[in-house]
């Protein structure tokens, strides 16, 4: 992405530093921008950032708001969840639905998620949005689809003890 003064960031940068400045716990794109200013030469340089006149140069806000804007969400889902699997099937994971904290404004409606995650950890391993006019149990299987959950416990709550999300677990 280019800022107005012309650095160039890599796409991969961007959302390597906004990934790792939501694990630190930044909770808003200002709080991303910020937290990636503060990264010495050392952390620029080995998330491979911008030189600009011989310094690294982190992204600013404004180029990591409209980088996350731009990118396709389902698709970079969709390769994380990849990424993810490649590290073998979990012994349990959980089900759960959840609604994105400041997804919705005066003209949308918040947006609501059904995620897995590996039991015992913070890891998503793949969520999917429920759709507005519906709820959690359609979502789920469109969430499980996704997964080889092979020997793997499925744990989530009351909403989703279903006969036939059972029957199609087992």
């Amino acid at each position: 992405m280019s800022a107005s003064r012309g650095v160039r960031h890599a796409y991969a940068t961007v959302l390597t530093i906004a990934l790792a400045a939501i694990a630190a716990g930044c909770t808003s794109l200002l709080a991303i921008g910020e937290w990636a200013s503060g990264l010495t030469q050392d952390q620029l340089a080995t998330l491979q950032a911008a030189r600009f006149k011989g310094r690294y140069i982190p992204p600013s806000e404004s180029a990591i708001r409209r980088t996350l804007q731009q990118s396709d969400a389902a698709a970079l889902d969709g390769i994380l969840a990849d990424w993810m699997a490649e590290h073998g099937i979990p012994d349990a994971i959980a089900c759960d639905g959840k609604t994105a904290r400041g997804s919705g404004n005066a003209t949308t409606k918040t947006r609501h998620l059904v995620s897995a995650v590996i039991h015992g950890t913070t890891r998503v391993i793949a969520q999917t949005a429920v759709d507005e006019k519906s709820n959690e149990i359609p979502a789920m299987y469109t969430l499980l689809d996704a997964l080889d959950f092979t020997g793997t416990l499925v744990a989530a709550d009351a909403m989703h003890t279903q006969r036939e999300l059972a029957t199609d677990l087992v």
